[in-house]
């Protein structure tokens, strides 16, 4: 069932309850995000259970999902990427408690009683971009052929011999002075 996401959320109190949050936030609400998009169009889709496992440890499971429009790092185009994260963090106080998270749990630090639940899903999805992103070698507008990359380097590094053997060796002059004694 979709419902309406709330602003602000209760971690702790939800995780006792056993609440589930599914529905959709629009990427408009996620200001980290939105300078990196061409545009703020969409949602993304969240699917979130909070519960306490059984060693009592209160935690957030789930997903969440989205289509965003990036700039491609090499044609400079508009590209398109499907973001579609798995969630799975525990709710923590302090930071010896996330040293003692075993690995399948990220950390929730939950400082307030409150957390912006935008923020924790942008914070998901940030975390999910590439660094450059790039469309695939066969979607980009620049299109990379390997062997004309491949003949322009080989002409490269045999210009660069041809310098290289072109050059005089400084040593040369005390060759010939070693010869003439």
């Amino acid at each position: 069932m979709s419902q309406r996401l709330p602003e602000l959320i209760e971690p702790d109190r939800l995780a006792q309850t056993g609440r589930l949050l599914k529905g959709t936030l629009a990427i408009n609400r996620m200001k980290r995000l939105r300078p990196l998009l061409l545009d703020e169009e969409g949602g993304v889709d969240v699917d979130l259970v909070f519960a306490i496992d059984a060693s009592g440890q209160p935690n957030v499971t789930g997903s969440v999902s989205t289509n965003i429009k990036l700039q491609c790092q090499r044609c400079m185009q508009a590209m398109n990427l499907r973001v579609a994260e798995k969630i799975s963090l525990a709710i923590i106080r302090n930071s010896q408690q996330a040293n003692d998270l075993p690995s399948y749990y990220d950390p929730l630090m939950v400082d307030d009683e409150m957390v912006s639940l935008p923020e924790l899903v942008e914070d998901e999805i940030l975390l999910a971009l590439p660094s450059v992103p790039l469309h695939a070698p066969e979607d980009c507008q620049v299109k990379l052929d390997g062997a004309k990359q491949n003949e322009s380097f080989d002409k490269t590094t045999e210009s660069n011999q041809q310098k290289d053997s072109e050059r005089k060796n400084p040593f040369d002059i005390l060759k010939q002075l070693q010869k003439e004694d």
